[in-house]
């Protein structure tokens, strides 16, 4: 069984420097098996051909003796972290809706600050919507595009913000340079909406960390539960078997709309939607804003013209001495 934990990687064998100099990360897998949630008997796939990584560890800040490592492993296996174990790809695959799991969402949030401007980047990426939002039907064919997809944007070179615009909080479509977590999130979503997926079943979301660190993930909602594709790992796993702390996801309703995933924020406001078809507020607002200011500045443009036209000659002081 892999550990469920995935701190500042390192080479067991050697190198501090390598962890001194931030390695890049890798995906990993919070368990060791791969299994389909469809699969009527129970049987898990066999895992397909991947890529062999160094052997890593884990640390917090520094490296861990092996029996400590060992016994933080056993104590996030036994607080629910696992993978999803066989009996429950068999609850799965029922179709019970006891046993699929979807995360309680609350009231609405303000979106991220990065998400927003790119919404003002990317508009009809953020349009849209729907007032009866449906569970995609997880079928063979379905199961296999949410891996395939996970597998070949986890694959893009992994690069912070800070590296690549010396800022945080950006967020975008990766390119040739990849991108980080929000960045490879949004990929997920573009690529599984251009294989026909709805966008209500496509929510990027965002938590915290097992280290503190905020991050970004798809969640993917199925009639067999919500699956998390996340660029930390390379299994498609239930969201409730992931080490994370849950914070905030689009809403299914309107993509451009963000609801609270905290449990210990939660109230109870019923928030109306706008309509469909409705300008996005926010870039509304902003919009109006700028339409505001620009009315202003001509004003202040047209009023200084006046002023020039009743005294041609302004920077003029009459001489007020009487003529000899």
């Amino acid at each position: 069984m892999h550990s469920v934990l995935k701190l500042h990687p390192f080479s067991v064998s050697g190198s501090a420097a390598a962890n001194a100099g931030g390695a890049k990360s890798v995906p990993i897998r919070f368990g060791s098996r791969r299994g389909s949630p469809i699969a009527g008997d129970g049987e898990m796939r066999s895992a397909r051909r991947r890529p062999q990584f160094r052997k890593i560890g884990w640390t917090i800040g520094t490296a861990l003796p092996r029996r400590m490592f060992q016994l933080a492993c056993m104590m996030a296996l036994l607080a629910g972290c696992s993978s999803v174990q066989p009996g429950e790809l068999r609850s799965l695959a029922a179709g019970s809706p006891a046993d699929s799991f979807y995360l309680p969402a609350g009231q609405q949030v303000a979106p991220p600050y990065g998400f927003v401007s790119f919404c003002f980047r990317h508009e009809s990426d953020c349009e849209g919507g729907t007032d009866k939002p449906a569970n995609v039907a997880l079928t063979p064919a379905r199961w296999a595009e949410l891996n395939e997809v996970n597998d070949f944007v986890n694959r893009m070179p992994q690069v912070s913000d800070q590296q690549r615009y010396g800022a945080s909080g950006y967020w975008t479509y990766p390119d040739a340079q990849g991108g980080d977590c929000k960045d490879l999130a949004l990929e997920k979503r573009r690529l599984l909406m251009a294989r026909g997926w709805p966008a209500e079943a496509l929510l990027l979301a965002t938590a915290k960390r097992w280290d503190g660190e905020g991050h970004a993930t798809l969640l993917v909602e199925t009639d067999k539960g919500e699956f998390v594709l996340d660029n930390l790992n390379w299994e498609v796993v239930a969201s409730r078997d992931v080490p994370y702390i849950w914070q905030a996801r689009q809403s299914r309703e309107r993509p451009y709309i963000w609801v609270n995933l905290d449990r210990d924020t939660f109230r109870h406001l019923d928030a109306k939607m706008p309509p469909l078809g409705a300008p996005i507020p926010f870039i509304e607002v902003a919009r109006a804003a700028a339409r505001a200011k620009q009315k202003t500045e001509t004003s202040m443009l047209s009023g200084g013209l006046d002023e020039l036209r009743l005294d041609p000659h302004p920077d003029v002081v009459a001489d007020s001495r009487p003529p000899a």
